[in-house]
């Protein structure tokens, strides 16, 4: 009962939200119904956005907060929607013309009727997968999933004590948009949709970006079948990745820009600086296209100069610092005032960046190969594709260190590893038409932006976004395998230029093609690493309880799939002697999930604490439990220069510290490079390292269970304390 009264709510403010959308954007008046459609998604969007950070204003995000602000905007929408004489944009004629169209295109080419019919059951399966299925990806479990549970604890997207600082600095609206439904349900039960949504959202925007231009139907659907059947649109699609939704933002953008520069209209532009400016809200990657964006500005201006686009681009870029300001500043604000710098601490700042152009080479190569996806060679009995990896894995190190370096070296995350034969969304990108395909037509369109036609043009400047996105990650993100994923919203952007692969007869080239296509559908959808199809359903058959099938589900581990998570094993440890309603602290590591420790136990209270701080603030009587990961609590530093109370004792070689008691929380900080700063030294910290001591809270907490949780990853692996509080101290 109490679950369908909490749907119910969710129900209502959603109907609530679409409704008033659908006024807004009713009232502003298009020449095209699509745009109108476009302009309603992003009034949607607005909406959600601006409500949860006006009620985190007043600590009120709660499911009564949300149902009074959405209903106070419908009753304005709705008085203007009457004012105005009840404007409308929906035809349904134009929807069953367009079927038609599409009916006869696929009529026409067998092809494309076979993809399309593929493509139908795996959209069914991904469907099933994004309902039933929650992400198990630890990225999402550790970092995205975990803030949102912590936000809607507290009722507020203000900062808070963590071990994982990611989930303080980095932009919020994405997360936003899946805490909406979070809210009613109290748990991750819709977290999944807005990818699922943006991914039939980039297809639209394609689709309406070449139907501008009067490109034929038979080519528009070779363009959407080819986009989303790439591995990275597949794996996303059911994922709580913001890639997508960056995509469908930017492309937002791109066709507003575009419309509203021919078409010399004020209004696309105005829109063009919202969907920009919810993007830099959402993901940090959005600065790496701007470039992109000026450029494409620079020649559209070029080009269209005789229709004087001044007005045009002045008008989006005020619309972009306006929104902006509105919708995507309440982190970076609260950023400059936690951290004094908008984009976080400089310890998170520059472990994700590599600055310089020296290791642009190096790098070049390492995606040249990352690039490659050979999903499942290993069932096919060619051993040789591993052997070829190794030595190619074996060259770039010994190369690397011939000239002095650390293979490391212009990497800022993890560590080169060749091929992907992976099927995850960590690690796939274009597969095997990276090189078949998308780079070839790249070149291609280049070649094309000389072209007088304008259709053309607009066709082949779209070739741009995937390179001059690829050289701003080269130079400031360096190479790291998990960046891949970032090229879908590149994907999506470049889609466009795809018409030019399109060939109306049989070749050996279509064929190759639309093999891919077909093996991208069925690979991508079934054999996905972190929710393959039929351990999926048989998981659901050896649970008859939903919600404990959907737990199994959330702990697998995405690369040994017959495994748990190492927090399986402490969940089930818990579930028994920790009662509802308690406060637990968890002593984890930035690597550590937290999120499923909201799933567990609904009424629990969960606070990531860092040890140096709980020592020294004396929290002992604010929590009932201790949950510690590791006796060693190394997370990201928020002081680039702090207070060192330790010295080198060289006679032990060991460090000797400085503190006035031995209750004292003893702490050391480490550099990028992971060496010990000193005093005097003038390295930055990067990290921290708490060193957790039992003694220090002994007398307040006593240690009732030991949990060792094995993985296959012996560093993975943990050994948890569980501490309860004394009744008497």
């Amino acid at each position: 009962m109490l679950d369908f009264l909490l749907f119910s709510g969710f129900v209502s403010s959603f109907l609530l939200v679409l409704f008033s959308s659908y006024f807004f954007s009713a009232i502003i008046k298009s020449k095209s119904s699509f745009n109108s459609f476009i302009y309603f998604v992003l009034i949607f969007i607005s909406q959600i956005i601006s409500s949860i950070e006006l009620l985190s204003l007043i600590k009120s995000i709660n499911p009564s907060g949300i149902l009074i602000i959405n209903s106070i905007v419908l009753a304005v929408s709705f008085g203007l929607w009457e004012f105005f004489k009840r404007p409308n944009y929906i035809y349904p004629e134009k929807f069953k013309l367009l079927a038609k169209d599409i009916l006869n295109a696929l009529k026409k080419d067998k092809f494309l009727l076979i993809i399309s019919i593929i493509f139908g059951i795996s959209c069914i399966i991904l469907l099933l997968l994004t309902i039933f299925v929650p992400t198990d990806n630890m990225d999402s479990l550790t970092y995205r999933l975990g803030r949102i549970a912590i936000w809607v604890q507290n009722g507020t997207l203000q900062h808070f004590e963590t071990t994982s600082i990611r989930q303080l600095c980095f932009p919020i609206n994405f997360e936003v948009m899946i805490l909406w439904s979070w809210t009613f349900l109290k748990r991750d039960s819709l977290a999944l949709f807005p990818s699922f949504l943006s991914y039939f959202g980039c297809l639209g925007l394609v689709f309406g970006y070449l139907k501008y231009f009067n490109i034929s139907t038979r080519r528009i659907l070779w363009v959407l079948l080819i986009i989303v059947s790439l591995p990275i649109f597949l794996l996303e699609a059911t994922s709580a990745q913001s890639d997508l939704f960056m995509g469908f933002l930017l492309l937002a953008s791109l066709y507003l820009l575009v419309y509203s520069i021919r078409e010399k209209e004020i209004t696309p532009a105005i829109f063009v600086g919202v969907a920009y400016a919810i993007a830099i809200g959402a993901k940090s990657t959005a600065f790496l296209f701007v470039p992109a964006f000026v450029v494409v500005t620079v020649l559209m201006f070029l080009r269209e100069k005789e229709n004087k686009p001044v007005r045009q681009i002045i008008a989006a870029a005020i619309s972009f610092v306006i929104f902006f300001i509105i919708l995507s500043s309440y982190n970076y604000i609260q950023n400059h005032f936690t951290f004094n710098s908008i984009f976080g601490p400089e310890s998170i700042v520059s472990s994700n960046t590599v600055n310089g152009i020296k290791p642009l080479p190096v790098n070049l190569a390492r995606f040249f190969f990352a690039f490659i996806d050979l999903p499942g060679i290993d069932y096919t009995g060619l051993k040789l594709i591993r052997k070829i990896d190794s030595l190619i894995v074996g060259v770039h190190n010994g190369l690397i260190s011939e000239y002095g370096l650390s293979p490391k070296f212009g990497i800022n995350m993890g560590f080169f590893e060749g091929f992907n034969f992976r099927v995850h969304e960590n690690y796939s990108s274009f597969g095997f038409l990276n090189y078949l395909l998308i780079v070839p037509f790249i070149v291609i369109s280049l070649l094309k932006l000389k072209s007088k036609k304008d259709r053309t043009f607009y066709m082949a400047m779209t070739g741009l976004f995937i390179p001059c996105f690829f050289l701003m990650m080269l130079l400031f993100m360096g190479y790291s395998v998990w960046s891949l994923r970032y090229f879908a919203t590149a994907a999506a952007l470049s889609a466009p230029m795809l018409i030019f692969s399109y060939n109306r007869k049989t070749n050996w080239y279509k064929y190759l093609i639309s093999s891919i296509l077909i093996f991208n559908f069925i690979i991508y959808t079934v054999f996905n690493w972190e929710k393959p199809l039929p351990e999926v359903i048989n998981t659901f058959a050896e649970h008859k309880n939903y919600m404990e099938a959907r737990r199994d589900l959330r702990l697998r581990n995405g690369f040994y799939y017959t495994n748990n998570y190492r927090e399986y094993a402490l969940l089930n440890g818990i579930r028994k002697i920790i009662p509802e309603n308690a406060r637990i602290a968890l002593f984890f590591v930035e690597e550590d999930s937290i999120y499923p420790f909201f799933e567990e136990g609904s009424d629990w209270e969960i606070y990531p604490s860092r040890y140096d701080r709980f020592i020294k603030e004396k929290r002992f009587d604010y929590y009932d439990f201790l949950i510690v990961s590791t006796k060693v609590q190394e997370i990201y530093s928020l002081e680039p220069k702090p207070d060192i109370n330790y010295t080198p004792d060289y006679k032990s070689r060991n460090i000797k510290f400085d503190n006035k008691s031995d209750e004292d929380a003893k702490t050391v900080y480490l550099d990028k490079a992971g060496k010990i700063i000193f005093s005097g030294n003038s390295a930055k910290a990067v990290k921290l390292v708490n060193l957790i001591d039992e003694k220090n809270f002994s007398k307040y907490f006593e240690k009732i269970k030991t949990i060792k949780s094995e993985m296959p990853d012996k560093r993975m692996s943990r050994t948890y304390i569980v501490y309860k509080r004394k009744a008497i101290w």
